[in-house]
């Protein structure tokens, strides 16, 4: 069966179907090595499947809302967006800020809550 929306990107559809499956309980396993699908994981019903280590197809992973919780103390899977964009992602040509990596970044939203907030008290 086919998917698509004209209006939306792939991921995007992606997103909103693996939502769905959430709110009915349902598993929804996504097949990508795309890091920005790590905000869906709000439900243990959502898992990834992903390259593990390294970007080769034999050696996958599943990476769940407990790895999450692991890998990103402190964080929702919301925020991962914001952390993407305090340390930057050059998959998504993202540049970040000059000086923050995951750990800072990680801590930076724990304080503040989001890259607004970040902002905004770094300018006061």
């Amino acid at each position: 069966r086919d998917l698509s929306a004209a209006s939306l990107e792939a991921d995007d559809v992606i997103g909103i179907c693996a939502t769905l499956c959430a709110a009915h309980a349902t598993r929804a396993t996504i097949v990508s090595p795309d890091k920005d699908f790590n905000q869906l994981l709000l439900h243990d019903t959502i898992r990834i499947l992903r390259p593990a280590g390294s970007s080769s197809l034999r050696d996958l992973a599943f990476f769940s809302a407990a790895d999450f919780a692991a890998k990103y103390p402190g964080l929702a899977p919301p925020q991962f967006i914001d952390l993407l964009a305090l340390m930057g992602d050059r998959a998504d040509d993202i540049p970040g800020i000059p000086g923050i990596g995951e750990k800072l970044g990680i801590q930076m939203l724990r304080d503040f809550g989001s890259v607004e907030r970040v902002l905004r008290a770094a300018a006061s």
